[in-house]
């Protein structure tokens, strides 16, 4: 099994509206923690392209609490600017009552 590379994602979660995008949960998590954002943004230098790399790896960890605890619900695939401003297709979350 893959490790978890966020600890406290239900907590950034809660803080996202009931619909959002893998991009808005980069960017809330990256906002509000800093410093392990950057330990793990660290440990990705390795990567051509740590960035991308650290983000796909959010990207599985959701995945993975959606198939585990049933919390979020994969909606869709949509286009949205990520952290550099470009616009790329990811995920579309939704939470659910569980």
């Amino acid at each position: 099994m893959a490790q978890d590379i966020i600890a406290n994602i239900e907590e950034i979660i809660n803080a996202l509206p009931d619909r959002f995008t893998s991009h808005q949960f980069i960017i809330e998590y990256a906002s509000k923690h800093q410093h392990e954002y950057i330990q793990n943004l660290n440990e990705n230098l390795d990567s051509e392209r740590p960035f991308a790399s650290l983000h796909s790896k959010i990207g599985k960890q959701l995945k993975r609490l959606s198939h585990e605890t049933g919390k979020l619900k994969h909606i869709d695939d949509v286009s949205d600017a990520g952290i550099f401003g470009k616009s790329s297709q990811n995920a579309l979350w939704e939470k659910t009552a569980k």
